[in-house]
């Protein structure tokens, strides 16, 4: 504060002495390299705090994510690893990228590396992270609200990669939101199983054929849905009301008293 009174940025304090920049990223880097991931986060951060190279500053965030996530400290991890996507995308970029995504599988979040994922060109992505990013691309576009959009990432998306059953998933939701529901169905049932993916396209379909007349298929999307599935309930539950529509009271019936069964 005093001295941006004196009309000094940050950015224009001198260099504090004897810092060399370049061979002090390559001491971090060193110590990375070793597996000393402490001693290097203490250089590291030391290097970024310091404000006296900017120059170094991406790889420096890059290096300090990768030595925390070494720690199993996964969220100070994932807060340098975004602090790279702050900067011109370079080297660092798609190794960040890739740090990000195998934090997203341990934590189940990714809502930070979505939100970031417009800074990181496609150009800069891993090679094997692209279906995976693009999958998240997508569910941005979708939770935005800019379904085209979403529609066009998710079509592209290989349906046969680690990716490909949620971004199937996700490709007809968003078709179910723009009201094709003949073609969003069609897409719920490409969804390859077993797995959560699948068991949310089943239920998507059973809502379709409850919401549109279809109650065949409703039924019998509901009744594909694995019984050990934590949506299986859901399913159930929502099965009755079909059956309701088709007044069918002993089957609406048994549905909701399983869901109160002990023994459900």
């Amino acid at each position: 504060m005093f001295l941006m009174l004196l009309g000094v940025t940050e950015s224009a304090q001198p260099r504090p002495a004897g810092l060399d920049c370049a061979r002090t990223l390559d001491e971090g880097h060193e110590l990375v390299q070793a597996h000393k991931p402490l001693a290097a986060s203490h250089v590291l951060v030391d290097l970024i705090d310091s404000q006296a190279c900017p120059a170094q500053e991406a790889e420096a965030h890059g290096l300090v994510g990768k030595a925390l996530l070494e720690l199993e400290m996964l969220h100070s991890a994932e807060h340098h690893l975004l602090q790279v996507l702050r900067y011109e995308p370079g080297p660092m970029t798609a190794p960040s990228l890739s740090r990000l995504l195998e934090i997203s599988r341990v934590t189940g979040d990714s809502s930070a590396l979505r939100e970031a994922l417009p800074r990181a060109p496609e150009s800069h992505w891993p090679r094997r992270g692209e279906d995976e990013l693009r999958t998240l691309s997508g569910l941005r576009l979708l939770e935005r609200g800019q379904l085209s959009e979403a529609r066009e990432e998710l079509a592209r998306v290989d349906p046969d990669s680690p990716s490909g059953d949620k971004a199937r998933y996700l490709l007809g939701l968003t078709l179910y939101q723009q009201e094709r529901p003949r073609t969003a169905a069609q897409t719920f049932l490409e969804v390859p199983g077993p797995g959560r993916a699948q068991d949310l396209a089943l239920l998507g379909l059973g809502r379709i054929g409850y919401e549109y007349g279809r109650y065949e298929l409703a039924m019998r999307a509901y009744g594909e849905l694995d019984h050990d599935s934590e949506l299986w309930p859901e399913a159930l539950f929502e099965r009755s009301y079909v059956q309701l529509r088709q007044h069918e009271l002993e089957g609406s019936m048994g549905d909701l008293l399983s869901l109160k069964s002990p023994h459900f």
